[in-house]
């Protein structure tokens, strides 16, 4: 259940609000939605299959945002599952990546601001 006035948005491709520096691939996304709360918190989501394994996907993640003036630390990482969180002034994105298989892995990017 949402506070009332949050507005939830869905989309086809990327939301347009959506960071450029967080998209690391070419593909499509599997989800893309976009939360706004009525005290102007905004959270957007984008989830996608990546064909890196579990760490070069993280390390991606770690330099390409570390690159971009983001503070970057990784909160787990283990066989099932990888967590990058990285802050930028009042802005959060946390990164949490899963194996499909041994070549791809689902990705799923939020951004909150």
């Amino acid at each position: 259940v949402y506070e009332k006035g949050t507005t939830v948005s869905l989309y086809k491709n990327v939301p347009p609000s959506f960071p450029k520096e967080f998209i690391l691939s070419n593909t499509t996304p599997d989800y893309s939605g976009e939360l706004k709360t009525p005290n102007g918190k905004t959270q957007i989501t984008v989830s996608f299959v990546s064909n890196e394994n579990i760490l070069d996907t993280i390390n991606s993640y770690r330099i390409s945002l570390a690159k971009e003036g983001w503070v970057v630390r990784v909160e787990s990482l283990t066989d099932n599952a990888g967590i990058l969180r990285a802050t930028k002034k009042e802005d959060t994105v946390i990164v949490s990546i899963v194996p499909i298989n041994p070549t791809k892995t689902l990705v799923s990017v939020q951004y909150e601001k």
